[in-house]
Order: C-alpha cells, then structure tokens, then sequence
C-alpha cells in the first residue's frame, strides 16, 4: 500500500469554514475510487490555535497504479484547480488498522522521526509493528497507520483520535490536525 499526504498553506485570514465546505461536497465523490483504502481531509486554523491555516489531506492506497491514476485524474485536478500543485509526499504504507469502527475521530496526529542510520529495514518494520501493537491498545482510537519514506528513511506515524482527551503515547510535538471527514474502502463498515 502507498500513502500520500499534502500539506496546502492558507493565508493567515482565510475562511477556513471553505475547506469544511470542500470536505463536505467533495468526500462523496471519494466513495467508489478505486483502490483508495483511506481519506482523511484534514485541516489546522489559527482561529483553533495552530500556529497556521492548513488544508492538508492524507490518503492510503492499494497500490501504486490507484494513486497515479489519481493524481492524473479529474480529483486531484480539483486541488491543482483550487491551490496549485502542492508537493505531494509519497510513502511505503508499513502498517495500517482501524480499531474501533464506533470512533469519530475528530483529530489526527502525525509523528515524525528518522530511522537510526544503522537500522536495518527489518529492525524498522519490526519496530513499527510493535508500536501499531501498542497504538491499537488505545481507546479512542480510530484508526493508525506507519509509513516509511526510504528516500530520508524516514517514519511517519499517523494516527486518529476521538478527541484531544484519548491521545495516548504521541510526542507533544507532534502535528495535530482537525479531521473533517474520513471515507475510503476501509471504512465502509462504519
């Protein structure tokens, strides 16, 4: 599986009521795309006390074949319609679940950290099974998901929360983002 994420800066003064907007019309075109497993429309405003206005969506993908007929399909032509291109980061999905089909998560963070530059490619995908192990014992959990960029060897562990008050075992610096909707194949149970 592949995932991808796009972080698109707003200005200081825009109507971040717009991308809710967005999220609502768009997310039931989202419904059938084939191969899209994941959809998380994400969003940060600093009238919610991020440091910036943010409209940055995260998506998993069965495989590479989906997300490029995606990202040269009428979809994403949408968002290079609306925002210009954004740089779109393209990770190697290591592990990915949703624990409790009852949660509306309402906020997704993103933890990011290097692999130690001796570490081999089986000790990461280990270690990351251990910690969606741990990350899938929380309640209030939606859903969680490790990613591994292998150009920086970099992981990227995203994770779905009921609400501020069930974040368990995330760094405080880690990004937190506003989720407006969530749909995809994986999520057709809920």
């Amino acid at each position: 599986m592949r995932a991808i994420h796009y972080s698109i800066p707003l200005p200081y003064g825009y109507d971040m009521s717009r991308i809710e907007e967005r999220a609502r019309n768009k997310a039931r075109l989202f419904h059938a795309l084939p191969g899209l497993q994941f959809k998380a429309f994400l969003s940060a405003s600093v009238t919610e006390g991020a440091r910036r206005n943010l409209y940055a969506p995260f998506y998993i993908w069965e495989g590479s074949q989906a997300l490029a007929e995606f990202l040269t399909g009428p979809l994403f032509g949408s968002v290079l319609g609306s925002f210009g291109r954004p740089a779109v980061h393209d990770h190697q999905v290591l592990e990915f679940g949703i624990l409790d089909p009852e949660v509306v998560p309402s906020l997704a963070t993103f933890e990011r950290m290097y692999a130690d530059r001796f570490a081999q490619p089986t000790e990461i995908w280990r270690w990351e099974r251990w910690a969606q192990r741990q990350a899938m014992e929380c309640r209030g959990l939606f859903a969680a998901c490790s990613t591994l960029d292998p150009v920086a060897w970099m992981v990227t562990r995203a994770r779905f929360w009921a609400d501020p008050a069930a974040v368990r075992g995330v760094a405080p610096d880690a990004e937190r983002l506003r989720v407006l909707a969530v749909i995809g194949s994986a999520t057709v149970f809920m």
